[in-house]
């Protein structure tokens, strides 16, 4: 018994899920489908449970009664929520109805909100912008958002408006556009931009820190893996340096402060490129325990890896797709411990492949 078309966004949970019209329904899925979803998933529903926000009952693999209480409570302070600004909403529209008709209000504040709406996803946009050190577009809706805020500012002292977080949202603007300013005087080196984050956190625009710590982690994370590339190119034993345990633990611990589309395709790159290194360091201490031939095509294949590596970083996704190719060819057939490095290495650069449109 499997359902069709049941599927809904659940704004409770923020998922997407199966709706039933009644208990009855879903309880039947769990009974004829608990088997067949267990053998390729381990989360197999047990129960079912009335979703207020649905008005229609949903399946979940939670069990434990502490959990449910908690996912209870989470509904629960969220409809309180709903209410609040349903109530604030009404509010608004009352004050506003001094001056204007009940209709005439909702109509003034349904426009007012809209521009309200605009100038908040001209602030994430430009948020988004600076993660991905887009400056040019981050300055560009910067200028959108001072220019909504002006006109709201203004729309709202016409029509006698209550202008709710007003003040937050002009902190806001201001923030935005003196974040510009801010990264030209500290984006020039690491040490300048560490001065900058280092202060306390009243004295940091919160937008300028988005741009700042994202570079820094980016540009500090390329010197160091290219001198450690360097080093490994002339043979030198890096394994007692410490400099690989350095680099992967500034790539997992700082990376998670950083977040952002370019942040995550360069931590990839940053990972792939420093398994890169693992595996021909690893290759220096085992070459005396394999045949000439097998010790041939092992080079070979790191060579081509390290092409591969210059294409991705040109964008050259051809070339890319292919030298991964012929590495995974040249791969001696068996098996031992270089081998399984240099898969796990082919592996992960395949999977940091974004084709560019």
């Amino acid at each position: 018994m499997k359902p069709t078309n049941n599927r809904i966004y659940c704004i409770g949970c923020r998922h997407t899920k199966m709706l039933f019209e009644s208990q009855q329904k879903a309880a039947n899925f769990i009974r004829f489908n608990r088997e067949e979803i267990a053998l390729s998933s381990k989360k197999v529903p047990l129960r079912t449970y009335y979703c207020s926000f649905c008005c229609g009952w949903h399946v979940t693999s939670v069990s434990d009664k502490e959990r449910i209480d908690i996912l209870e409570a989470r509904d629960k302070h969220k409809w309180e929520g709903i209410k609040f600004a349903i109530n604030k909403g009404n509010q608004e529209i009352q004050e506003a109805s001094k001056y204007l008709s009940f209709e005439e209000a909702v109509e003034e504040y349904k426009y007012f909100n809209m521009l309200k709406d605009t100038l908040t996803r001209n602030f994430q946009y430009a948020k988004s912008d600076l993660r991905n050190l887009d400056l040019e577009e981050a300055a560009r809706h910067s200028r959108l958002a001072q220019k909504i805020f002006g006109e709201a500012n203004a729309y709202a002292h016409d029509n006698n408006l209550l202008f709710s977080r007003k003040h937050d949202l002009e902190e806001m603007t201001i923030a935005l556009f003196e974040s510009f300013e801010i990264i030209r005087t500290h984006d020039a080196d690491h040490e300048s931009r560490q001065t900058y984050l280092c202060l306390t956190p009243a004295k940091v625009n919160p937008y300028a820190k988005i741009f700042l710590r994202n570079k820094d982690f980016i540009e500090v994370t390329d010197t160091k893996l290219t001198e450690l590339e360097t080093l490994v190119k002339y043979g030198v034993n890096v394994s007692s340096l410490g400099m690989m345990e350095e680099i992967e633990r500034d790539i997992r611990d700082f990376s998670c402060e950083c977040i952002g589309k370019k942040v995550g395709k360069k931590r990839k790159q940053f990972l792939s490129r420093l398994g890169v290194v693992k595996s021909k360091a690893g290759i220096y201490n085992e070459m005396d325990c394999i045949g000439d031939d097998i010790r041939t095509a092992y080079l070979t294949v790191i060579d081509i890896l390290e092409k591969a590596h210059l294409a991705y970083a040109k964008r050259d996704n051809k070339g890319f797709r292919t030298m991964i190719k012929v590495a995974e060819r040249l791969l001696p057939e068996e098996k031992d411990e270089i081998r399984d490095a240099l898969l796990v290495q082919i592996r992960m650069m395949k999977e940091s492949e974004k084709p560019t449109a």
